[in-house]
C-alpha cells in the first residue's frame, strides 16, 4: 500500500528487480565463476563466498535471460556461461537498489513526521496545493503516550531468563541451550561487553548454567558429564574462564580443545560453506582421553560451523552444547 501511494508504477517495478539481498558485485562474481569453468552452485558458493540462496537466485536470473544454460547431472544442476563478455549485472539493478533505498527513507520520514499525515502524503505525491490539517490522524489528534516503564521492566526480566534452544544436529551434537540472546538483556549485553571490551562476565552466569544443567527437565536432564570441553578463542578468555568455573562447580575435569592449524575469523565469510571449510578439522583434544558424554562450551552461536566441527571431532562421545549467547544469523545452522 505504501509503495502504491508514494511511488510511480515504474518505480515499483524497478524496486522489484532488486529483490532481497541483490548486489551488482554478486552478479559479476557469479558470472566470472561461470566463465572460469565452475559449473555447480556449490562450486560457485565456495569460490565466491556468496550465500547459497543468493547464488541460486542469480543463476535462475541468468538462465531465464539466456546468459547461461542448465543441464542436470544426476541430482544436481550444471550451468555453463553463454553470455559472452556481458557483465551479468541486470540492466537497471543499481537504479532499483537506489529506488528501494529511497522507499525506506520515505517510510522513515513518514513515520517520523510531526505534521498532519494528509499534508505529508500530499507533499510526497507532488500536489501543488496542500490540504488543510485533517483533524483525524494521530498527528492532529495525538494519543496519550503509554506508560512503558512497567513494560520495559517485564521485557528485561524476560530476556534475563530466556535461553534460546539449540536444536539437535544428527551426526553432530545433541540438543542444548544458549544462556542468552546476544546483545539483549542483562546476560546478552554482558556477554557482548565481555567479548569485545574486556569486561567481566555477568555476575552469577555460572550459577545460571548449573541450574539449567541440574534441572529435571530440558536438554540436559539425566546427563552425567565426563568433562566440560571448551572451544578455544583467539580474542578473549571469556569461554575458558567460564568453562573452568563451570567444571569446578560440576566437579568434572575441564578440557580446552587445541587448534591444529590457523583459521580465519568466521565473521570474514558470508556463506555457510566457506565458514565450514575454514573451521573443518581445526580442533583436537590436547591428550588422549575416553569421553562418553561431554558438555561443549562456546561463546556465541552464529552459523554453527565451529560448534559442528568441534562436536564431530569429539564423537563417538555424545556432545551437549551450552553457548553463552545466540545471535540472529543469515544461514540456517
Amino acid at each position: 500500500m505504501y509503495e502504491t501511494c508514494w511511488t510511480t508504477e515504474g518505480d515499483a517495478e524497478q524496486a522489484d528487480r532488486a529483490g532481497p539481498g541483490a548486489h551488482p558485485e554478486d552478479y559479476s562474481a557469479v558470472a566470472n565463476a561461470l566463465r572460469a569453468g565452475l559449473s555447480t552452485r556449490t562450486e560457485i558458493v565456495l569460490h565466491a563466498d556468496i550465500p547459497e540462496q543468493t547464488v541460486q537466485r542469480i543463476l535462475e536470473d541468468f538462465f531465464r535471460n539466456g546468459l547461461c544454460v542448465r543441464t542436470h547431472d544426476g541430482s544436481r544442476s550444471v550451468y555453463a556461461w553463454r553470455g559472452g563478455t556481458q557483465s551479468g549485472v541486470p540492466d537497471g539493478l543499481e537504479k532499483a537498489i537506489a529506488v528501494r533505498s529511497r522507499f525506506l527513507d520515505e517510510a522513515v520520514a513518514y513515520a517520523s513526521s510531526t505534521e498532519c499525515l494528509a499534508i505529508v502524503l500530499a507533499r510526497a505525491m507532488g500536489d501543488d496545493t496542500l490540504p488543510r490539517p485533517c483533524g483525524s490522524c494521530d498527528r492532529c489528534r495525538p494519543a496519550l503516550v503509554p506508560e512503558l516503564k512497567a513494560l520495559a521492566t517485564k521485557a528485561r526480566e524476560y530476556f534475563a531468563r530466556f535461553c534460546p534452544p539449540i536444536a539437535r544436529r544428527k551426526g553432530s551434537h545433541d540438543a542444548g541451550l544458549a544462556l542468552s540472546c546476544y546483545g539483549l538483556g542483562r546476560i546478552g549485553e554482558g556477554i557482548k561487553r565481555a567479548k569485545y571490551h574486556g569486561e567481566a562476565m555477568p555476575a552469577g552466569l555460572v550459577d545460571v548454567a548449573v541450574a539449567h544443567i541440574r534441572s529435571g527437565s530440558g536438554p540436559y536432564a539425566g546427563a552425567n558429564f565426563d568433562a566440560v570441553v571448551s572451544i578455544p578463542s583467539a580474542t578473549s578468555t571469556v569461554v575458558a574462564d567460564f568453562a573452568r568455573s563451570l567444571a569446578a562447580q560440576l566437579c568434572v575435569p575441564w578440557i580446552e580443545l587445541r587448534k591444529t592449524r590457523m583459521t580465519d575469523p568466521q565473521k570474514r565469510f558470508r556463506s555457510k560453506q566457506r565458514k565450514e571449510r575454514n573451521i573443518r578439522g581445526a580442533f583436537a583434544l590436547p591428550q588422549q582421553v575416553r569421553l562418553d558424554r561431554v558438555l561443549l562450551i562456546d561463546d556465541v552461536l552464529d552459523s554453527g560451523a565451529s560448534l559442528r566441527a568441534a562436536s564431530e571431532m569429539l564423537r563417538p562421545a555424545r556432545v551437549y552444547p551450552l553457548l553463552l549467547a545466540r545471535t540472529k544469523h543469515r544461514d540456517d545452522i
